[in-house]
This record gives C-alpha cells, structure tokens and sequence, in this order.
C-alpha cells in the first residue's frame, strides 16, 4: 500500500464515549470501506475498543509521554501540540486525519509540513462562551480558529456548523465540507426485552412509563428548561423522567431548580451509560426530549428515530438538518412549549406512531459508509489521487 493516512482521536475516559466515540466509528468505516490505503489509528493512550488483530490495512500508534502522569486538561493539549506532530513525521504519513480538539498552535513546526485534515463538530464554544468557562471559550477562540486557517481542509458535521464558522470565525467556505455523521450499528434496531429489562432494574425503573433525556449534564442541554416542562405538563404524577448522561459543568442550576419544583422523586439520573443500555433506554421509552440551546449535529435525534422512539426536540438549525420534519418540535427558551409538546406526544397515540415510522426512515439516511465514501474523496483530493 502506497498511501498512508494517520487518523487522530480523542479519549476523555476509558468509554467508547463523546468525540472518541464518533472518531472511531469514522475510522473503523473508512478502514471497511478504503482498501487501497494503510490507516494508522494514533492516540495518546491505549485504545481497547479497536482490535487490530487480522486487518491488512491498518495499525494502532499509541504512546504519549503526557498520559497519564498529567491531568487530561494538560496531557491532551501538550500530546496535540508537541508530540503528535514530530510521531507524524516519523511515521511518514501523507496525511493526518484529526478528530479531537486541534492544535493551539499549528503553525509551530513541524505542524506545517503535515498535510492535515480536522473534523469540526461545532464551535458552540465560541459562539455562546455563556455556556462555558473562560478558559474553554479562549482555548476554543485559538484553536479552531487556527484549524480553519491553517489545515488544508475542514470538516463539518453539519451545515449549521459550517455557517456558525463562517459567521464567527471567518471560515473560507472553499476548505471546507459538510459531511454528517452517521449512525453507529448498535441502534439500528432495537434492543432486546431481555436488555431492556436488565437496563430498567439497573436504573431502578420499575413498569413506570418514562420520558428521556440524553446529554452531558451542562448549561446548553436545557435540562433546566426540560424540568420546568415536565412540571408543567403535568405528567410527573405518571411518568418518571430519565436523565442519562454524566455529569458535566456549571450543574448548580439543574439540581437547584430540581428541588425549586418539587419533582426530585419522579427524576433519575443514570449517569453515563453505555451503547447498549442507550439502545434499551431509546428502545423503551415513551419519547425522548431534546430541548437543547445549540448543537452541531444532535446525535440523540437520530439514535432515538432509528430505535423507533418518539422525539420532541428543539427548532434549532443543527437538529431540523438532522431529522427534518419528523419530530415535534418546541422552543426551547419557553417552558410552556415544551410542556405543551410533552404532553400532545403523550396523549396523542396516532401522532407517536406516525413520529416513528418517519423517524425510522429518516435514521436508514445516515449511514458510517455514506460518510466514509464521502470522506475518502476528500482524502484523496487533498493527496492528489
């Protein structure tokens, strides 16, 4: 194989989770999909998800003299900028695929000698910093400011998120691509009644019918908002609401307003949760809320339509992009809208049925070889092929 291509990812937890999670769902598409190349997986730690025993056509590089004797917030940054470019010399790579946070500085050597890609999934982080710290939003304001300049090319999971980075950041519409990402194996179907069991006594969840929710527990998510509707609504007295994702930042206010309504009892909050319990979680209940403020793609949308679960979900431009017109839709800055949206999907078994039938159909668009095909021309122009 002439052709050699590196692919960065990025790990926050030993969880095949987050930014990690869609990296190696790229990678293991494009190495399916790409005979003719030899893909390098490169990483700053071990990788345990991706078995690279009997494939022809790639390699896993894992090391890093950051991790883990420093803190991620450290050794992640320090691996990007310093090491990452020199390990991509040596191994002789035409070209250097990146998922995870860019470079601060690509500029420095020997960051401009490499012949780079960045996949952008939003800058969120820079276009409503009041969701953030500081230090999130300056290190966001660099680095993917520098990644639109200086990479050869660009990206995005979403047209919203191409538009944002025109708008915010200056982004040359000529760098850049918009390919959306696609739907990972494990919610192509639903779960099984045996998991979905095994998921609802894990949680405590008893026959109680229940309304989910999905994120990372932070501001932009709206769970303040989501919780201000469900009291609304009506519905706390017969359906609990379930919460899965960990637990993020600036949470003071979830829990503050949890106990302002009274509704503390009728909530639970799993925490992180795999794929599989996920799938059972899409697969079992009633519908799914997704009020969130911003995203740059909303990937919850699609795994609750592919698993045949009702959604309500923000009119955002990422999230219409996404599912078009199959869910029902509210404003997510109106407590009332939400309440209101909660309680009609409920009520209205008609409207249910026919929200999943187009979700179902909506979910077959989004597929890892669609997006792989998409990415390899992409490769291969830059590369010259």
């Amino acid at each position: 194989m002439s052709v050699r291509i590196a692919f960065g990812v990025e790990c926050l937890s030993d969880y095949r989770a987050g930014v990690a999670r869609v990296g190696i769902d790229l990678f293991e598409a494009l190495v399916e999909w790409d005979h003719e190349k030899e893909y390098l997986l490169v990483a700053d730690r071990e990788i345990p998800w991706v078995d690279e025993e009997g494939s022809r056509n790639f390699r896993k590089v894992e090391r890093s003299i950051f991790h883990p004797r420093l803190s991620d917030g450290l050794a992640i940054p320090l691996w990007t900028q310093f090491q990452l470019p020199f390990l991509l010399s040596k191994l002789n790579s035409d070209l250097y695929l990146h998922t995870g946070t860019p470079p601060i500085l690509p500029f420095l050597p020997p960051w401009p000698k490499i012949r780079k890609i960045v996949l952008l999934y939003d800058i969120i982080n820079v276009k409503s910093p009041e969701f953030f710290n500081p230090i999130t939003f300056i290190h966001a304001r660099l680095a993917k400011g520098f990644a639109l300049r200086f990479f050869d090319h660009v990206l995005t999971i979403s047209s919203a998120s191409q538009k944002d980075a025109q708008e915010y950041l200056g982004a040359s519409p000529e760098k850049m691509t918009v390919i959306p990402l696609g739907l990972s194996r494990i919610f192509e179907k639903s779960a099984s009644p045996e998991m979905i069991n095994r998921v609802l006594k894990k949680i405590g969840l008893d026959d109680t019918p229940f309304i989910l929710a999905v994120g990372t527990l932070e501001p932009r998510k709206n769970l303040q908002g989501l919780l201000s509707g469900y009291k609304l609504s009506g519905l706390a007295n017969n359906y609990r609401l379930v919460v899965a994702g960990a637990k993020g930042w600036k949470t003071e206010g979830i829990f503050r307003r949890l106990a302002e309504l009274g509704i503390a009892d009728s909530v639970i909050f799993t925490g992180f949760v795999s794929d599989e319990e996920l799938c059972a979680l899409y697969s079992s209940a009633t519908l799914l809320c997704y009020p969130s403020f911003d995203e740059g793609f909303g990937l919850p949308v699609l795994e609750a339509m592919a698993c045949g679960c009702p959604v309500v979900a923000s009119k955002i431009p990422a999230i219409e992009e996404v599912a078009g017109e199959v869910p029902l839709y509210v404003d997510p800055r109106n407590d009332h809208s939400i309440a209101s949206a909660l309680k009609m999907m409920v009520e209205d078994k008609p409207l249910r049925e026919a929200v999943v039938k187009k979700g179902k159909k909506r979910a077959q668009e989004f597929s890892w070889n669609r997006v792989a095909l998409e990415v390899t021309r992409v490769i291969d122009k830059i590369i010259g092929i």
